[in-house]
């Protein structure tokens, strides 16, 4: 599934949110379903800010990847949030 799909954005309003949303939305909404805190959406942000909008959606969907692969790796379900998010924001941050 997409992550857009994942969004549950219309098809045709798709390009439309795409085109307008602001990096706060844009992260928000593609990270729905993700144990992440307010500060954790600022701190994604914070490194989305230098990209342009294509850039944006590929670190997102990057970030949702290495979040659920680390939270898979855990079998105690109150340490899953805890795993994907040190995990995506350590991927995110050492990312070059």
């Amino acid at each position: 599934m997409t992550l857009l799909q994942q969004a549950k954005i219309e098809k045709t309003d798709i390009l439309n949110w795409l085109i307008h949303a602001d990096t706060q939305t844009l992260a928000s909404t593609l990270l729905q379903g993700l144990a992440l805190t307010y500060e954790d959406v600022r701190f994604v942000c914070k490194h989305l800010q230098v990209h342009n909008r294509y850039e944006q959606l590929q670190l997102l969907a990057r970030y949702r990847t290495a979040y659920q692969d680390a939270a898979e790796q855990v079998t105690n379900e109150q340490q899953q949030a805890a795993a994907g998010v040190k995990a995506a924001n350590t991927w995110l941050r050492c990312r070059r």
